[in-house]
């Protein structure tokens, strides 16, 4: 633990620019590296981009302690300079506070942090971050007799309220399965009226995520099936309220893991997540997208090399052109205990969902541990992709964890915009 929010220790930066074509090599150095430890554990980066002041805020958590984890922030501008240090957002107390996400209020100039934290019963909470980067008051989101896990969270850019969607676990016997709940919250933090059930009662469902398009939000799940099949459905919540239908994105293949991003200039959203032909199979990158009324568009392929598996995806659009960026890892192997090499890649995906040229490699490949991409939308067409890795912990030395980043202007020269931005 620590008794406020300064730096636990100091940072290495760098940056990397790659651009949105085909045929690119190895990743572009230097990476940016926006943490690291010896011996404590880096992981689960998320980061949002502050479209009023042009910056990004990236959290993570740092493992300081076998049962003190707390949630750490790190500012980076808009051309993907990071010249201040580190600072803890979560940072009170003896607990285990783990699984952040952000997000970014337009209309409060703020970020939203969101979090499952113990120890007696994994709830979840939040805390309000200045848009400058500043912690600010802690906020009970989750707080019932369940363990609650797994939080994501979007803001209306409208009206400034935050949806927070969560896992909600139950028990019958030996029986477990979880459910994916939601609580809306005001810019000031308080709650709006009591939380509410988005999955099918009594259905083990997972990996929940949300986007906003103003008005109206979109919440997709994993809901797990028979034989551990996996399916994406989604629901839409409109001004605050559930609809009565929730929409089966994928379901004929095993299907788990899905993300979600909402593109304004086609009033849609893109759907991404990964999916297998069944057990033992490479697992591969689909997207699909929805519009607001509801339609839904056919799937396409994003990434399926041969002899390689791409997991954890994520997905955010760029306002400016209306296009999209997908992130995932690639490695040659599906068990992270035997911590394969892995390498974070990215590729473009156009307003109609096509990629556009070929994957890209992100980060350096053979890089270890159980990485998960997460990237945020910042201006002229860039983006900020985030990743933990670590060394080799078969090597005599102490394991070395890394929270990492590329910061990438995909559209090469700012054509997409009309405004000042560095080339």
């Amino acid at each position: 633990m620590s008794t406020h929010h300064v730096p636990r220790h100091r940072m290495v930066l760098g940056l990397a620019l790659v651009g949105w074509f085909a045929g690119a090599g190895s990743a572009a150095e230097p990476l940016l590296t926006l943490s690291t430890r010896t011996g404590k554990a880096l992981a689960a980066p998320r980061a949002a981009f502050n479209t009023t002041d042009g910056l990004y805020l990236t959290v993570h958590e740092y493992h300081y302690g076998a049962a003190d984890w707390d949630i750490d922030g790190r500012v980076v501008d808009a051309n993907g300079l990071a010249p201040n240090e580190a600072f803890g957002i979560a940072w009170n107390g003896s607990i285990v506070q783990q699984e952040p996400d952000i997000a970014y209020n337009p209309v409060a100039n703020e970020f939203l942090v969101v979090y499952a934290l113990a120890p007696d019963n994994w709830k979840i909470s939040a805390c309000i971050v200045a848009g400058d980067g500043t912690p600010g008051p802690f906020i009970p989101i989750a707080t019932s007799v369940y363990r609650e896990y797994h939080p994501s969270v979007a803001c209306d850019p409208t009206t400034g309220e935050y949806l927070v969607v969560y896992e909600r676990e139950y028990q019958l016997d030996s029986v477990e399965w979880r459910e994916v709940w939601a609580q809306r919250v005001l810019q000031t933090g308080t709650l709006i009226a009591d939380p509410y059930r988005i999955s099918y009662p009594g259905t083990d469902s997972r990996d929940c995520a949300v986007a906003c398009a103003g008005g109206q939000y979109m919440v997709v799940w994993t809901e797990q099936q028979a034989r551990g099949k996996g399916r994406i459905l989604g629901r839409m919540i409109q001004f605050g309220y559930p609809s009565k239908t929730t929409f089966t994105l994928a379901q004929a293949r095993d299907s788990v893991r899905p993300q979600i991003a909402y593109n304004p200039a086609r009033a849609e959203y893109l759907v991404v997540y990964q999916t297998r032909t069944g057990m033992g199979a490479h697992w591969s990158i689909e997207g699909v997208r929805i519009n607001t009324v509801g339609e839904i568009k056919d799937a396409t392929l994003i990434a399926s090399p041969v002899e390689a598996h791409c997991t954890a995806p994520d997905v955010a659009c760029t306002p400016a052109d209306g296009r999209y960026v997908v992130t995932w890892i690639q490695s040659t192997s599906e068990s992270p205990s035997l911590l394969p090499s892995h390498q974070i890649m990215a590729l473009g995906i156009d307003g109609g969902g096509l990629p556009v040229g070929e994957p890209l490699p992100v980060s350096e490949p053979g890089m270890l541990g159980v990485p998960a991409p997460a990237i945020a939308a910042g201006s002229c067409g860039r983006a900020l992709i985030v990743w933990d890795e670590q060394s080799d912990p078969t090597d005599s030395s102490p394991t070395i964890y890394s929270i990492r980043g590329a910061h990438d202007v995909w559209g090469g020269l700012c054509t997409a915009c009309d405004c000042n931005c560095p080339q």
